[in-house]
């Protein structure tokens, strides 16, 4: 289950905004709309764009936490989760090549 749904569901609660009043504003369907904010779907980058720009919220804030439901979902291992991601960190500022 993806969290960026639940904090996607209030934003849009929290700015009265009905689930079609969103499908009319972005072009997001309305059945996937639902299954983001259910967490059985991720959002996709330009999805998360257009849900940022409507409820006037920071992108890079969605993203975040977008990038980090990908990371916790693709662990195989989550007793090992923080220590690798103490490594990526490492790797990310050392310039490890992706």
């Amino acid at each position: 289950m993806y969290q960026i749904g639940r904090i996607l569901k209030t934003i849009r609660e929290e700015r009265s905004f009905q689930i079609l009043d969103v499908q009319d504003q972005t072009g997001i369907d309305s059945s996937q709309l639902s299954r983001i904010e259910t967490g059985k779907r991720l959002p996709t980058v330009e999805q998360l764009t257009r849900l940022s720009n409507l409820y006037r919220v920071d992108n890079s804030l969605l993203q975040i936490q977008r990038e980090s439901d990908k990371i916790i979902t693709s662990l195989e291992d989550p007793a090992l989760g923080i220590r690798s991601l103490e490594v990526a960190k490492e790797k990310l500022i050392y310039g490890h090549k992706r």
